[in-house]
């Protein structure tokens, strides 16, 4: 009992919820909701959407236009300690270099979303969000490019090995969350909390150009993790690019990074900017 107990409580570390940021009244026409549905095979079965009514029906996203209709699509999943809310200005930044539109998915418990985040609840709504916006744009997964950050790169290594979309693009990601224990300072806790997000055996299945970014200097998740999914990643096409910059609090996705991440080389390649 004490060690299940002690598993719950660290589960509530993993995703550190942030005061609201936002609401929507102060994100007019910036908020959509999508539905939730259940999973059959790697898929959504969006004719069951009224399923989980009483855990919540929508998942709220984020979504930035890009003044080009025509334009590839970029599926975020953000960082932890942050909700759709805190994270806008960097996803303004980003598709203003990107060009893309941006739809950035909320976890449960943050912001408006109702409920726990969970790593099988924030799987299921990563994949429910990418097939929506691929039915939505006529099942064209070459158009979509899914992107994480910090804690969300679990679920976009996840969706990115079960679809295909037309690239990965990682920030700051991790092996996985023992992974991240191993490697702090409260190194020794790693017995007692349920591992999840085993990035490190997932990446191995992504097939699709991948492009990972992360500081030097990052202390929460050092820059160790991106070389060893590197190294194990399935993609031919893959990049990784570190930056002086510390930690993803003062991380920025400068204009150099963009222009990398459109021009993934056709092989391996490791490279301090």
């Amino acid at each position: 009992y004490m060690g299940i107990q002690s598993e719950m409580e660290f589960n509530s570390f993993i995703y550190l919820c942030p005061s609201p940021s936002y609401s929507t009244e102060t994100m007019p026409k910036k908020i959509v909701f999508i539905p939730r549905a259940p999973i059959v095979g790697c898929t959504s079965d969006f004719s069951q959407k009224g399923k989980f009514e009483k855990e919540g029906s929508y998942i709220p996203c984020l979504f930035l236009r890009n003044s080009t209709p025509e334009s590839k699509i970029l599926v975020y999943y953000h960082g932890n300690a942050e909700d759709i809310g805190i994270a806008e200005e960097f996803l303004v930044d980003l598709r203003n270099s990107l060009g893309l539109h941006i739809l950035c998915m909320e976890y449960p418990g943050y912001g408006i979303y109702a409920g726990e985040a969970t790593a099988p609840r924030v799987s299921q709504d990563a994949i429910n969000v990418y097939d929506f916006v691929a039915n939505t744009i006529g099942g064209c997964e070459e158009n979509i490019i899914v992107a994480g950050r910090s804690i969300g790169t679990g679920p976009a290594i996840q969706v990115a090995a079960l679809k295909k979309p037309a690239a990965l693009f990682l920030i700051s990601p991790f092996t996985s969350i023992k992974g991240i224990i191993k490697t702090s300072a409260a190194h020794f806790l790693r017995v007692f909390v349920k591992e999840r997000f085993r990035n490190i055996d997932i990446i191995k299945k992504v097939k699709c150009p991948t492009c990972i970014v992360h500081g030097l200097r990052d202390k929460m998740i050092p820059c160790s993790h991106s070389r060893e999914l590197a190294d194990n990643c399935g993609a031919k096409k893959n990049q990784t690019l570190y930056s002086g910059e510390y930690g993803p609090q003062r991380f920025r996705l400068y204009r150099g990074y963009c222009q990398q991440f459109k021009n993934i080389p056709k092989r391996k390649q490791h490279i301090k900017l």
